[in-house]
């Protein structure tokens, strides 16, 4: 006999209550044996909060990770499910949804009315990859190229936040 609770425990991230990585991990290998045309994959890390940690505590920086996590359940529906991936990570599975790159603004908009007023300005940096079947294996190639697009956004903010004076460093 399964105990519903447990298994809900084992999907889901304490914290923000979002599906967790073993759940996208699951339902990723579920849809590896599915056709993917159609399905992007989207990674949200939170700007700075190595920083948050470090000079605010952690108190701080977990309340930077669950606003970040509203802010994907608002945009949560039957096309876009959120995960907490680890950490300050976040992914976004997406099927057919046609413009991914506005979905993501909105999101990172949503958060910057939190993350602006931080004594230490969070962001979000967003990336995102569409499945294709000529460059994509499986949806783990996908979720790289994603990935890769997320850290050079996560670069063009901390270059912008540099020129403001914001932030020396951190992650």
């Amino acid at each position: 006999m399964t105990n519903p609770l447990y298994r809900d425990m084992a999907n889901t991230d304490f914290m923000t209550e979002l599906k967790n990585r073993n759940s996208y991990e699951t339902d990723r290998q579920n849809l590896d044996a599915k056709k993917w045309n159609g399905l992007t994959v989207a990674v949200i890390d939170v700007n700075n909060l190595k920083l948050v940690n470090d000079r605010l505590g952690h108190a701080v920086g977990d309340d930077c990770i669950v606003n970040a996590a509203r802010v994907l359940q608002s945009v949560e529906s039957q096309k876009v499910t959120a995960y907490r991936y680890g950490g300050d990570e976040f992914i976004l599975l997406l099927e057919n949804y046609p413009e991914p790159e506005k979905l993501l603004v909105r999101v990172k908009e949503k958060f910057a009315k939190y993350g602006d007023k931080q004594e230490v300005p969070v962001a979000l940096a967003a990336g995102y990859a569409q499945f294709d079947e000529n460059l994509d294996q499986e949806i783990a190639d996908t979720q790289r190229r994603a990935d890769e697009q997320m850290y050079q956004d996560k670069m063009k903010i901390k270059r912008s936040q540099e020129k403001r004076g914001n932030v020396e460093n951190g992650h």
